[in-house]
C-alpha cells in the first residue's frame, strides 16, 4: 500500500514568480542589492503593470 505525502509547504511547488520582498526574505539579501543585481543584468526580473516588478524564487 502507497500512502501519498501529507501536504507540507516543503513538496508544494514554489510560485513562478515572487516579490523583491519576499525574494529578499528567502535568500537573505536586502531588496537594494535585488535591485542593483536586476539593473546589471545579472537577475532577470519582469514588470507587470507599471510598477510591479518580480523576479523567479530560484535566483541564479
Amino acid at each position: 500500500m502507497t500512502l501519498s505525502p501529507t501536504p507540507t509547504p516543503w513538496n508544494h511547488p514554489s510560485p513562478e514568480w515572487v516579490s523583491l520582498q519576499q525574494a529578499a526574505l528567502m535568500h537573505g539579501v536586502r531588496v537594494d542589492t535585488l535591485r542593483r543585481r536586476i539593473a546589471h543584468g545579472h537577475l532577470p526580473a519582469s514588470r507587470f503593470g507599471g510598477r510591479l516588478i518580480r523576479v523567479s524564487p530560484h535566483l541564479s
